[in-house]
């Protein structure tokens, strides 16, 4: 969960939830606090991670190496 304050341009609320170890689904709210807030209501983003395992890759160890 979590909130952005753009400073004079827009507000973002966001929201997200790890449902399985490779699933994840989020959600999140942007509102323009500038004049172009005049022109739409707002946007909605809806995301889904998928997380895929390869047989024999192993991107921790790659990532910790150094």
């Amino acid at each position: 969960m979590g909130f952005v304050n753009g400073y004079d341009k827009a507000m973002t609320g966001m929201l997200g939830f790890q449902i399985f170890d490779n699933l994840f689904a989020g959600y999140s709210y942007d509102y323009a606090t500038n004049d172009f807030g005049e022109y739409h209501n707002g946007s909605h983003e809806i995301v889904l991670k998928f997380k895929f395992n390869k047989s024999g890759y192993q991107s921790s160890r790659a990532l910790n190496s150094y």
